[in-house]
Parts: C-alpha cells; sequence; structure tokens
C-alpha cells in the first residue's frame, strides 16, 4: 500500500516537471514569435515609411523592438537589434548624411539602457527612452546639421507621440 502512494506521488512529480519544462519552453518560444513578429514589423514599416515618403513623420517600430530586445535579452542583445534594425532603416531610407553618425548609436544605446533598466515599467521605460533619443537627435541636429532642424522636429514630435501611444497601449500587452 505504502509502495503505491509512493508510486503515485514519483509520477507526479515527474508529471509535474515535464510541464514546467514544457511551460518554460511555450514562454520561450511565444517571447521569439514576439520578437520576430516585432522584427518583422520594424521592417516592413520601414520599407513602407520609404515608399510613402513620409519619412518626416517618426512612425517606427525600432525603438519598440530594441527595448523588446534589451528587456528579454539583455543588453547587448538591445544593442546588436537597435544597431541593425536602424542600420537596415537607413539604408532603405537611403540617408546616408552625418545624421547616421549619432543615430545608430543612439538606437544601440536604447537597447543597451533598456536591458540595464529592466526593473523600469516598461510604458515609463519605452517613453523615457524616446525622450532620452530625441533630447539626442535635436542635441546633434543642431550641432551639425543646423539646417535640418525645422524638418526634423516634425518628426520629433509624431515619434514621441507615436512611442508614447505604443509604449502606454501596445508593449504592457506583448513584454
Amino acid at each position: 500500500m505504502i509502495g503505491k502512494h509512493i508510486d503515485t506521488y514519483g509520477n507526479f512529480s515527474r508529471i509535474l516537471i515535464v510541464a514546467a519544462i514544457a511551460i518554460v519552453i511555450v514562454i520561450f518560444v511565444s517571447n521569439l514569435i514576439v520578437f520576430a513578429g516585432l522584427i518583422v514589423i520594424s521592417i516592413v514599416l520601414s520599407i513602407f515609411v520609404n515608399k510613402a515618403n513620409i519619412r518626416n513623420i517618426g512612425i517606427e517600430f525600432i525603438l519598440l523592438t530594441t527595448v523588446f530586445a534589451g528587456v528579454n535579452y539583455g543588453p547587448e542583445t538591445g544593442v546588436i537589434v537597435g544597431f541593425a534594425l536602424i542600420t537596415f532603416h537607413l539604408i532603405v531610407a537611403q540617408y546616408m548624411g552625418p545624421y547616421i553618425l549619432w543615430v545608430v548609436p543612439q538606437y544601440a544605446l536604447a537597447g543597451f539602457l533598456a536591458g540595464k533598466f529592466t526593473s523600469l515599467q516598461i510604458s515609463t521605460l519605452g517613453f523615457y527612452l524616446a525622450i532620452l533619443m530625441s533630447v539626442i537627435g535635436i542635441f546633434f541636429t543642431l550641432l551639425f546639421t543646423r539646417d535640418n532642424f525645422g524638418d526634423y522636429i516634425p518628426y520629433v514630435i509624431t515619434n514621441l507621440i507615436f512611442n508614447f501611444l505604443i509604449f502606454k497601449f501596445l508593449a504592457p500587452v506583448i513584454f
């Protein structure tokens, strides 16, 4: 009789272990699916923005994808994803001026910081990073390409609004 209970509990613990492993795998895979989806959306949106010739409107999923990578996979992955996606975006949009000297590092920095400040609420983290990137962009635009400042301001304003909405409503669902 006692042997029967031990066997039952032994099987139960094995079932729990297998279930726990399955749950971890599902969470990992679903996280990868969301990540892959964000990368695809970022790339498609970059192509669309360029084709529709609306580059002065700040609609992009690069920051969201970069923050997702940094928060979920660490600062190094955040840096790589930010660097790769913004580089792709700039090539597609044919931005090859001095602008790339600060924009590429900005997104890499955002990925790094996202990986370091994972304790912040995702909406707060995303919006802080959007503000930081805007401030850096404004500073370097004024410093190196002052003539483009008037064209840059509509981008900054729409990008801040877009990222606020994305990080307020979408990010909490997918993070």
